[in-house]
């Protein structure tokens, strides 16, 4: 038999439409508009905070791709890749993503950085992991922060995943059965992105062998799972 060796990793570039929002539609719709430069918006900053794999960095890197291709540009910074030099006034939306991982002088960077985007005609979009009042900040940006939009992301409950995973199975041509949807979330990554590119990468191999999708099969996958994360 054919041995697997299989990419089991996220592909698609992420988009405000495959985000999967669940009980995060107003945080998607006001991001639309934050990005689109809507005039309601009066503010020139939103907050995104809450657990890993709620989403957070999927919607940095959807809103600074839609801000590209719109024309005004954009740019991604993760906590680590700022430090003591000033960042561009440039793009019209910055995204800076795990700002509860900032050091002292990156704080000081990107406080500078929110202080002058009002003046530049810059919006900025912030993520980190918790609400403003318990970021371990400076007082000074933690209160700039708090002026931002908020929002709280929550992550997908397992039944949205369930109903998601048969969803996309069914789109590609297989049927997940209970007991596979059940190794699937108790066994894999349980963020987005990581579920579907195990979704895809289940597809090529029931493909590879010519039979359907078997529980067998998914679990030869996740022990390749497991032994790509070690």
């Amino acid at each position: 038999m054919r041995q697997l060796t299989l990419d089991i990793t996220p592909h698609s570039e992420p988009t405000f439409d495959n985000f999967i929002a669940g009980a995060n539609e107003e945080a998607l719709a006001t991001l639309r508009a934050h990005v689109a430069r809507a005039p309601a918006l009066a503010v020139h900053g939103c907050y995104l905070w809450g657990e890993a794999a709620c989403g957070r960095t999927h919607l940095l890197t959807a809103a600074v791709h839609e801000a590209q291709r719109n024309g005004r540009g954009g740019l991604y910074l993760a906590a680590q890749q700022i430090g003591d030099a000033p960042l561009p006034d440039a793009p019209g939306l910055l995204a800076v993503d795990d700002i509860h991982l900032l050091d002292d002088a990156a704080q000081v960077t990107l406080f500078d950085a929110y202080n002058r985007a009002r003046e530049h005609g810059q919006r900025l979009l912030l993520a980190g992991d918790a609400p403003p009042v318990k970021l371990a900040l400076r007082e000074e940006l933690r209160t700039r922060v708090g002026q931002c939009l908020v929002f709280a992301l929550h992550p997908l409950r397992n039944e949205d995943r369930v109903r998601l995973l048969a969803h996309l199975a069914r789109e590609r041509g297989f049927t997940l059965e209970e007991a596979h949807l059940r190794a699937i979330l108790t066994h894999s990554a349980r963020d987005l992105p990581s579920l579907i590119a195990f979704l895809d990468a289940l597809d090529e191999a029931s493909l590879m062998q010519g039979r359907a999708v078997t529980l067998p099969l998914i679990h030869r996958l996740l022990a390749a799972a497991d032994e790509s994360r070690c």
